[in-house]
């Protein structure tokens, strides 16, 4: 349990990432800068998938929804069904460095086409 409490904080830390993204993404918008623009479309998707991953790991941390509950919700391609925790908190970490390299990408297009 310990490492879905982790996995959660650290998710929910990356509500900060967002809102940097999503400043970035309204001056790429001002800009008309379509590469960061586009950028910052994709981590908006990015930053949903973290900000569920939070609840959902929270959720299993504190006893409110176990990983067979989870996974029996639909949400859950079949080959990943059943998988241990450990790997379950691998993905949602790759989710938010994901996210901070869109958010990297999206500052250093605008930096450079200024």
């Amino acid at each position: 349990m310990t490492a879905l409490r982790v996995t959660a904080r650290l998710l929910r830390a990356g509500k900060s990432i967002d809102w940097l993204s999503f400043a970035l993404l309204l001056i790429a918008v001002w800009k008309r800068d379509p590469v960061a623009g586009a950028l910052g479309l994709v981590a908006r998707y990015f930053a949903f998938r973290v900000a569920f991953d939070a609840h959902v790991f929270d959720d299993l941390a504190e006893g409110r929804m176990t990983i067979e509950e989870f996974d029996d919700c639909g949400l859950v391609p079949p080959k990943k069904r059943g998988r241990p925790v450990a790997d379950r908190c691998r993905g949602a970490m790759r989710l938010i460095t994901i996210l901070g390299i869109l958010t990297a990408a999206q500052a250093i297009v605008l930096i450079v086409n200024q």
